[in-house]
């Protein structure tokens, strides 16, 4: 999974976070990296993605990648990278291309939990009682309701899914892609 994301009031957005593991493995260049919004639509685009700047280990699970065309603001809305680390008396929601036993639709269909929280905060890391499936990685964490447009506040880095998801927050890596995002 992987959100894109970019400044708000642009006319298109060029960047997509992921987590760095998703992406660990990944050694041979002849093989590129899609980002594709809206799979499995009749309006599903790809674009290829090349990673600028990551975290370098699980330590530091998130990656940036530059999509090689960018996404138009008319067909999908970047969210904000957020400068917070996430208020623990509020409400978080994860969403990620998980694959969800039982279910036929494999990775293309979008796996939501809306309504989770924050449970403890470390220095580089965050746990929820989310339940994030094997490929939410790399997925959005949000925290609606806070009175200004939501924005990413952080990527899925690992979960269980029964109720325990370890997500980095942007506020943790926001100060090494920033540069990025401005151009």
């Amino acid at each position: 999974s992987a959100t894109l994301v970019g400044q708000a009031n642009r006319k298109s957005a060029s960047f997509v976070l992921t987590a760095w593991h998703c992406l660990a493995d990944y050694r041979d260049l002849s093989q590129r990296i899609y980002f594709t919004l809206m799979p499995g639509s009749p309006d599903s685009q790809t674009r290829e993605a090349v990673r600028v700047a990551d975290g370098g280990g699980m330590h530091a699970d998130w990656a940036l990648l530059r999509l090689t065309a960018p996404v138009p603001s008319a067909l999908a809305q970047p969210l904000a990278v957020s400068q917070a680390r996430g208020n623990p008396d509020s409400a978080i929601a994860m969403a990620g291309f998980s694959r969800n036993p039982g279910e036929n639709h494999g990775d293309r269909q979008l796996s939501f939990d809306p309504r989770c929280h924050i449970t403890t905060q470390h220095t580089r890391t965050t746990a929820s009682d989310c339940a994030a499936r094997k490929g939410a990685s790399g997925g959005a964490v949000i925290q609606p309701g806070t009175g200004s447009p939501t924005a990413l506040l952080g990527v899925i880095s690992e979960g269980n899914g029964e109720g325990v998801s370890i997500y980095v927050p942007t506020a943790v890596f926001l100060p090494e892609i920033e540069s990025y995002l401005a151009d």
